[in-house]
């Protein structure tokens, strides 16, 4: 019995390398498409090729869901309006700059907002849209009494 079970091994084995030898890897497409992108590879600077390295990297270890919301996204940024793109990227440098913490802070913040009731949001949006109306000085003084009445607790 054993000596029939290493006998199957051994020739599904040969069976498996023999056929891997004879099947193409590329396809014909495949090789113009492999052609073309190493083509262009090499007209990057070192720089650039650095940075793809680095995001394929980051790119191989993601999960299949990040993967997808990354497609799905990259397809919506790519039909807005210029002017809502470049004021994308420019919030998304300033998100850059914060800290671990103060972005922790934010993502914190912002699951707090999603778990609000819809008429709650509501009325936070209503009362910041009337402190927005109201001049520099009254705003500064609304910012005084939360400031003392968040000391006095």
């Amino acid at each position: 019995m054993k000596k029939a079970l290493i006998s199957a091994f051994v020739l599904l084995f040969a069976c498996s390398v023999l056929l891997a030898e004879k099947v193409e890897p590329y396809g014909e497409q495949d090789k113009e498409a492999y052609k073309l992108a190493e083509k262009k590879w090499k007209k990057l600077s070192p720089e650039e090729k650095k940075r793809i390295k680095q995001i394929y990297d980051k790119w191989m270890q993601m999960p299949p869901q990040r993967k997808a919301w990354l497609i799905k996204n990259h397809k919506k940024f790519n039909r807005l309006p210029e002017d809502e793109k470049k004021e994308l990227v420019e919030n998304y440098k300033e998100w850059q700059k914060l800290s671990p913490q103060m972005k922790d802070y934010l993502r914190a913040r912002y699951r707090m907002w999603k778990r609000m009731s819809p008429l709650k949001r509501y009325e936070i949006r209503k009362a910041y849209e009337k402190y927005q109306e109201l001049s520099p000085r009254e705003k500064a003084k609304i910012r005084h009494k939360i400031k003392n009445a968040s000391q006095e607790e």
